[in-house]
């Protein structure tokens, strides 16, 4: 897997055109791993989020839940409040991963 600034050049472009193959793919890759091919996904294909999510439909619902989680955090990342959108228990967690892509989006973009 690439480093952010491989990524940033644009030396790696994304290896999985959907998200069915990321499903496919998940045991194979961290949780890093699956939240840079989702932000590609993402931005390198246009997709919409409500796409993204309706396209994991058809996978297991613990898989599901995880996927959505991801491309919600993936959209949600430019929301400037995004703390009071996430319950307390799970915040610590979600805002290191929000954390994650904002830093990712500001290597790509810069």
């Amino acid at each position: 897997m690439p480093n952010l600034e491989q990524i940033s050049r644009k030396e790696y472009v994304p290896r999985f055109n959907s998200l069915e193959e990321i499903a496919n793919r998940r045991n194979e890759l961290t949780r890093e791993q699956i939240l840079l091919e989702l932000t590609k996904l993402r931005y390198g294909l246009k997709n919409e989020t409500m796409e993204l999510i309706s396209s994991a439909n058809n996978f297991e619902p613990g898989l599901k839940k995880e996927f959505v989680k991801l491309i919600s955090l993936v959209a949600m990342s430019d929301v400037p409040n995004i703390e009071e959108l996430i319950e307390n228990e799970e915040k610590e967690s979600l805002l290191r991963d929000i954390n994650f892509v904002k830093d990712f989006k500001q290597k790509i973009i810069h």
